[in-house]
């Protein structure tokens, strides 16, 4: 691989780290909005959770389809939760992508201009 082609590399690493980055950011933002707090932090995944425990121990819930329907209901609250999980992990290496990145491109602009 030429130094160009590398160089072209690195570039389209730190452009996507700063895309997951934004993301991250857009998560800050929204994590900060009292809408999503109460709707989703608090509505979602806290009052509907436990809602959904309650109902796996209830007697009228106990058919296997019932069953079935309430621990994906939970499912979903939890790959939600881990989604945005994944992006904030996913933003914080990011940061360390793009400086590492943008190091490497100095380091390799110089080495041509010589």
């Amino acid at each position: 691989m030429s130094t160009q082609e590398e160089i072209n590399a690195i570039e389209r690493n730190v452009k996507d780290a700063r895309k997951l980055k934004e993301l991250g950011s857009a998560l800050d933002r929204l994590q900060k909005n009292r809408d999503f707090l109460a709707v989703i932090k608090t509505g979602y995944f806290q009052d509907e959770a436990v809602r959904l425990v309650h109902l796996r121990g209830d007697t009228m819930y106990q058919t296997p389809d019932r069953q079935a329907s309430i621990l994906k209901e939970i499912d979903a609250i939890s790959s939600l939760h881990q989604y945005l999980q994944v992006v904030r992990m996913c933003a914080d290496q990011a940061d360390n992508a793009i400086a590492n990145g943008e190091a490497m491109l100095e380091e390799m602009r110089d080495e041509v201009a010589e």
